[in-house]
């Protein structure tokens, strides 16, 4: 049985939380353990205890969280250079990178498992499984899920947990506070992929018939994206399947009014047909119970929770097949 550690290593990235010397504009604080960096939220370091760190601030900072996103790979330091002071000449942007590049291994050089190494031409920050690095965990998570997905929606209970966990660093906006352009980029990509495990653990729950799992995993991606107009569907067919066929359509008039208050549109024809389907079929609840208790020829109920990743003509068809 793979832990959650175990998947992490089985993609190479470094695996090991600890605690360590808490850096701020206040200070710092020490703790035992190795270096771990946290890129969810605003930039933290935790350092290895004795470590005579100083504060890593401003475009050092910024610096060694593009360097922790970009861990292991060589970046070229004309493109670095150009990417971080782009309002300067090629001369003094290049001793704006030397000063950072000073700083930040002043900050790396007692502590194990983080080295930048640095050549006339290149950078590359080394992260060995004594450091950790909440993005990569979160994402070496998120790659094993979908590595393991099944086409009937289903993680096995190793992955399922070590996603879970996965998620949880995403306990914020990646480097919140920084509206520098890689920045704001990086955010969208992990944001987007938090969703997508989300969607994965929502749709394993609900293919298990665990569909109060399911709904608090549904909760969480409209309260991360209201407006994920596939997601509400799956929200609304997992309250009929969970015996709450008024929450699904409460759901619906909710989603309907916060449309019409924000963009003044309809929902798309697709929600409002399973709206209606819901509504005026008297038997929707028992069909799609019985369906899914094995007592009718095929359940829909994985052909509806993968509609996410389906185009709307082809969900439009599967509303109406059930």
């Amino acid at each position: 049985m793979k832990t959650y550690v175990e998947l992490a290593i089985a993609f190479g990235l470094p695996t090991r939380l600890a605690g360590g010397t808490v850096l701020s504009g206040m200070g710092c604080r020490m703790l035992e353990g190795p270096p771990q960096v946290l890129l969810f939220g605003r930039f933290r370091f935790h350092h290895r205890e004795g470590a005579a760190t100083p504060v890593v601030t401003g475009a050092a900072r910024d610096l060694l969280s593009y360097l922790c996103v970009h861990g292991g790979k060589e970046l070229r330091r004309e493109r670095v250079a150009e990417l971080f002071w782009p309002e300067l000449d090629e001369t003094r942007s290049r001793a704006a990178l030397n000063t950072a590049v000073w700083r930040i291994n002043k900050t790396l050089r007692d502590e194990p498992g983080l080295f930048l190494r640095s050549t006339a031409e290149s950078l590359t920050l080394l992260v060995e499984d004594t450091a950790s690095i909440d993005v990569y965990l979160f994402e070496a998570a998120v790659r094993a899920a979908v590595e393991a997905w099944t086409q009937d929606s289903r993680l096995n209970p190793d992955v399922r947990e070590a996603l879970s966990r996965g998620i949880a660093h995403h306990t914020a906006p990646f480097l919140e506070g920084c509206n520098a352009e890689w920045a704001v980029c990086e955010r969208e990509r992990l944001f987007s992929l938090n969703l997508r495990g989300l969607g994965m653990l929502m749709q394993d729950r609900g293919v298990a018939r665990d569909y109060e799992g399911a709904l608090e995993y549904g909760s969480r991606i409209l309260a991360a994206d209201p407006f994920r107009e596939q997601a509400q569907c799956e929200v609304m067919w997992l309250h009929v399947l969970n015996g709450q066929r008024a929450k699904a359509l409460i759901q619906y008039r909710s989603y309907r009014a916060l449309l019409a208050r924000e963009m003044g549109i309809e929902p798309m024809a697709e929600m409002r047909a399973l709206a209606s389907h819901i509504e005026n079929d008297p038997d929707a609840e028992r069909r799609l119970l019985e369906a899914c208790s094995g007592r009718l020829s095929a359940s829909p109920l994985a052909e509806v929770l993968q509609s996410v990743s389906r185009c709307r003509l082809e969900t439009y068809r599967t509303l109406h097949t059930t």
